[in-house]
């Protein structure tokens, strides 16, 4: 079941087994000892639901001796952690995406990509151009998994290009595009004491 946020979970020479439906499991530290194990899928049957293991804490959290604070943490134990198989988890842009596109298309298909998953697709743009790298939610996918779907439109170009350089040699500037998503995922919990902005600088980053 979802768990509340326990402020310890020891596994000590038994087995904590997610069960096939989507579940959480919160706590502030885990420790997995004396051939203890934590399954979350196995290689040989991956886990296919949406698996979240989040782990609470701030600044402030005492800490476990050896193993620090907000920790999952294995003493002579096992963590299995399988989720869904993919086959690849990037690729890149078939052609270039022009700004207030709301689709892309990709040079290797993935039609093993989810609908609702987020990707990034990475700048092409010159040195100053880190903030031009993007974030999108799959809305469709081709059959072939080719061309890409997204709701909210691009607001940078990225390049999908081949340049001919002479001598028979060629140079490829094309964005990659890389799948975020996972359906089994370890993360931190967010306290809003503890959250501040840092304002960007006025004149960018100079990465020369």
């Amino acid at each position: 079941m979802d768990t509340p946020v326990l402020a310890m979970l020891l596994i000590q020479g038994g087995e904590l087994l997610f069960d096939d439906a989507d579940l959480t499991l919160r706590s502030e530290n885990i420790l997995i000892v004396d051939d203890g194990r934590l399954t979350v899928g196995t290689e040989d049957s991956p886990f296919m639901y949406d698996a979240t293991i989040e782990l609470h804490g701030q600044l402030r959290s005492p800490e476990l001796p050896i193993y620090g604070a907000k920790c999952l943490a294995i003493r002579e134990g096992e963590l299995n952690l399988h989720g869904k198989p993919l086959r690849m988890t990037w690729t890149r842009l078939s052609s270039t995406a022009v700004a207030g596109s709301t689709q892309i298309e990709l040079e290797w298909g993935q039609a093993d990509w989810p609908v609702g998953g987020t990707i990034a697709i990475a700048t092409t743009g010159d040195r100053h151009s880190q903030i031009e790298t993007e974030l999108r939610n799959i809305t469709a996918i081709s059959n072939d998994g080719k061309m890409i779907s997204f709701s909210e439109p691009l607001e940078y170009e990225h390049l999908g290009v081949t340049e001919e350089l002479g001598g028979g040699h060629t140079l490829e500037m094309r964005a990659e595009v890389a799948l975020l998503s996972r359906n089994v995922r370890v993360i931190g919990s967010r306290d809003i004491q503890w959250s501040d902005e840092i304002e960007a600088c006025p004149d960018g980053f100079d990465t020369g």
